[in-house]
């Protein structure tokens, strides 16, 4: 009987050896390289990179195709690459209107060296400030040279300008003028006599009394011509002209960004006023709001 018992025994303790090596052989498996089982998460090195996004000030030079833009940065000019929905955007832009911008870079396949700009914001500056005024020292934000189209005598030329700045605008000035930032005045290197005076706008100007008195003060001079087209100044309100055999004046009115200014041109006969009126129409179609 005491032998039965032992036999009964030591079959019992043989069973539970072998149920308990199973079940341990399980539990010490080593887990397969890469796996996160612990903490059932994915593998980091697995997940997909975010792409740096930067954010920017430059200025709107327009669409290149349907899918793409191109903003001069303080880099130069750069192709951004439109988000989907952004192209809706752009019919309230006009050229060289001053914008902020948000963008991702992303790589480009089989090429480390080249990078994708995608838009994913775009707004005009003065919306993303909070006001037509701008931050201070947003001047740094404008590349400090740019390359201004001069028409001459039916030809255009390519000129280098450099920026410069007064209360609340700037503007890219030509090598042959000089500019007054305290008296708002543009004046030929050559013949100071040959100037041009800028002045701001209230918000609440009245073209129609501004016609009328540019009018009568023109008058004096001679004959009142309205120049349109291609005569007048780039996106010119008003445009008005007269001249006589010694001297000439200019009277024109152009908004900026919502902003009003007028632009009042003096000349008078001398060698330098063949050169003088296209370098200074041009710097200022350059002007921007701060």
């Amino acid at each position: 009987m005491k032998r039965t018992n032992r036999l009964v025994l030591m079959t019992a303790t043989a069973v539970l050896a072998v149920s308990l090596a199973a079940c341990g052989g399980g539990a010490n498996k080593p887990l397969a390289p890469g796996s996160n089982v612990e903490n059932n998460q994915p593998d980091p090195g697995n997940q997909p990179v975010e792409a740096p996004t930067f954010e920017g000030i430059g200025l709107y030079k327009g669409q290149i195709d349907n899918n793409s833009i191109e903003i001069e940065t303080e880099n130069g000019a750069e192709a951004f690459r439109l988000a989907e929905g952004m192209d809706q955007l752009l019919d309230e832009l006009e050229d060289d209107a001053r914008v902020a911008y948000t963008y991702e870079e992303h790589p480009v396949e089989g090429d480390d060296t080249v990078k994708q700009l995608i838009l994913t914001k775009l707004e005009r500056a003065e919306d993303a400030n909070g006001g037509a005024g701008g931050t201070e020292g947003a001047s740094s934000e404008l590349p400090q040279t740019k390359t201004l189209t001069v028409n001459v005598e039916g030809e255009t030329e390519q000129r280098e300008a450099k920026l410069a700045t007064a209360d609340g605008y700037a503007l890219y000035v030509l090598e042959a003028l000089t500019f007054d930032a305290a008296a708002n005045k543009l004046a030929s290197a050559a013949d100071e006599t040959l100037s041009a005076v800028i002045t701001k706008l209230p918000s609440d100007y009245n073209a129609d009394m501004l016609r009328l008195e540019a009018t009568e003060k023109l008058e004096q001079i001679g004959e009142v011509r309205e120049l349109e087209g291609e005569e007048a100044l780039s996106g010119a309100v008003i445009h008005l002209s007269a001249a006589s055999a010694e001297r000439g004046s200019q009277y024109i009115v152009k908004e900026v960004d919502g902003q009003g200014y007028i632009f009042e041109i003096e000349t008078v006969q001398s060698e330098a006023q063949e050169g003088f009126e296209p370098a200074v129409r041009a710097t200022l179609d350059s002007l921007v709001n701060q």
